[in-house]
């Protein structure tokens, strides 16, 4: 939600599909343009089902009505028509296209087994706008994003999710393995872990698993933000924490959700803050950072805007930046880098400067992380002084303390022992990265493991390994706009400050427009049965 990589996008204009509507009949040789124009008419949900393939080499191949696996379920075979790279000279006749060759798949139907994961590992289905809920549709730049969200109580409050996986694996290229801690385990050696699916997205998860340390008194295991281990103890509160506001101490003594944020600059989205820290400290050798935090909602914003401006060439523009990497993919990396994460530095009081000592940046509004940054040497004979750097708007602080480092550790890594469908109470496969499991909004799993004594007995680490694909909305087609899109990949800070008035108009109300569109049991429209 997880390493930088804001949810840019600087694109060509690829053209979508060919399909029938309603009553009306249209013929393979329309021309890709066309084709793309009536399949922007959402309102009709009487329209047949499609399947379309962005394939690796930028051609294309549709099918409509039928298509099938084969028997060897490495090829999508059916009647439909395959156009070049630049969208001419159409083929139309029986296409058997290898499952390999394909980037992403784009559909108006929820596809069904074997096609659901053979095929839906790779697709981006369209939904229409009454799926999504009031809040949704008055501001789709404010629907609920998630990816996979892990509860130790599967009937917890979804503003207090254990962990979220791979915050920012928007692509099969941008797989990661994530870990977050978790704090508070139930002592039992049987533990379930549930994960849900709470957004309009397609999750793709190639693995879960436990990394557990021995539970010492008076010690503790804490993740670096280089995502090794480290045994520390003694931990510290600051004394006195200043930020734009004043005093802030109050919300950074403990991790209780009692969090200190901002909200963004009037005049740009990108504007630095700095909060202020000190703490009492008789030794400074071998000290550590430890920070509870996590994002706010403008990275949400952001994507969700780059996506409304993308319109109908979401599923193609994602599909090449996939496929092709480059300056595609560097430009949307740029826009995270651009906001940057949560910068640390110590006072030094022999030299009178900050030294720098890394940085916090992990992507993602539902989960708070919990992270160590070991802090350099440094001069100091009273009070140590931590300044944190951050973008006005963009982060939440919910604990902020220093800890005296022993030595790095190595996990004992727990496999699961079973995976249960929570909404069908079957058992599952468990996944690997040639067959991962699938899940699609409202689904929830539960992942089985047995440690080596009772769960209070450790600290606990949860992996998670895969990525996500959102669902493209009917709402975004109206609001496409490529010239904004590209001001955003190539001339970031000028998008930034003219969209900085948009923001804060958003911002009065996305918190609430943003929770109460999460997926619970809202039955899917697609975007044309």
């Amino acid at each position: 939600m997880k390493r930088s990589a804001n949810r840019s996008w600087q694109v060509p204009l690829l053209l979508l599909l060919l399909v029938l509507v309603s009553c009306q009949t249209y013929y393979f040789r329309t021309t890709y343009d066309s084709a793309n124009e009536l399949l922007d008419r959402t309102n009709n949900l009487k329209q047949p089902p499609f399947l379309k393939a962005h394939l690796k080499n930028g051609e294309v191949v549709i099918w409509e009505n039928q298509w099938k696996l084969d028997s060897s379920q490495q090829f999508i075979v059916g009647r439909g028509v395959h156009y070049d790279v630049y969208r001419r000279n159409p083929v139309v006749g029986e296409c058997k296209i290898p499952i390999s060759s394909v980037s992403l798949f784009e559909t108006n139907r929820k596809l069904k087994n074997p096609e659901a994961g053979r095929i839906g590992a790779l697709t981006v289905l369209g939904i229409a706008d009454v799926a999504l809920g009031v809040y949704c549709i008055m501001n789709p730049k404010a629907c609920f994003g998630s990816c996979p969200t892990f509860y130790l109580n599967p009937n917890a409050n979804y503003h207090y999710s254990d962990a979220e996986g791979f915050s920012s694996a928007i692509l099969p290229r941008l797989a990661y393995t994530d870990a977050d801690a978790l704090p508070n385990l139930p002592a039992t050696s049987n533990l379930d872990i549930t994960m849900k699916n709470e957004a309009m997205e397609t999750h793709v998860v190639r693995g879960v698993r436990l990394k557990i340390f021995p539970k010492e008194v008076g010690k503790t295991v804490l993740q670096g933000s280089n995502h090794r281990f480290y045994s520390v103890n003694n931990k510290i509160n600051p004394i006195k924490a200043t930020g734009l506001e004043g005093d802030v101490l109050p919300a950074l003594l403990s991790p209780d959700h009692f969090e200190r944020f901002s909200l963004a600059h009037p005049k740009s989205m990108k504007h630095r803050e700095h909060i202020d820290l000190e703490f009492e400290t008789k030794e400074i050798k071998d000290l550590g950072f430890q920070l509870h935090f996590r994002q706010t909602l403008m990275s949400t914003y952001l994507f969700y805007s780059a996506m409304d401006d993308m319109g109908n060439d979401f599923a193609a523009i994602f599909a090449e930046m996939d496929a092709k990497g480059g300056p595609f993919l560097k430009r949307f990396q740029r826009i995270q880098s651009s906001l940057g994460g949560i910068e640390v530095s110590v006072y030094d009081e022999a030299t009178q400067t900050w030294k720098s000592a890394g940085e916090f940046s992990e992507f993602g509004p539902i989960a708070i992380e919990n992270q160590m940054i070991q802090l350099p040497q440094f001069s100091s004979q009273h009070r140590v002084k931590v300044r944190l750097t951050m973008n006005q708007g963009l982060w939440r602080i919910d604990a902020a303390q220093l800890v005296h480092i022993e030595k790095e550790v190595t996990p004992q890594v727990i496999e699961p022992m079973g995976l249960n469908d929570r909404n069908s109470g079957n058992l599952v496969s468990l996944p690997n990265k040639e067959n991962p499991l699938v899940t699609t909004p409202g689904q929830q799993f539960t992942w089985k493991f047995s440690l080596p004594s009772a769960g209070n007995s450790w600290v606990a680490f949860l992996e998670s390994e895969g990525y996500y694909l959102e669902w493209s909305r009917s709402a975004w087609v109206k609001d496409k706009n490529i010239q904004r899109l590209t001001r955003m990949g190539v001339a970031p800070e000028s998008y930034f400050r003219s969209e900085a008035n948009n923001y804060k108009e958003f911002e009065k109300t996305m918190e609430r427009e943003f929770w109460d569109s999460r997926y619970s049991d809202k039955k899917v429209v697609y975007e044309n049965r």
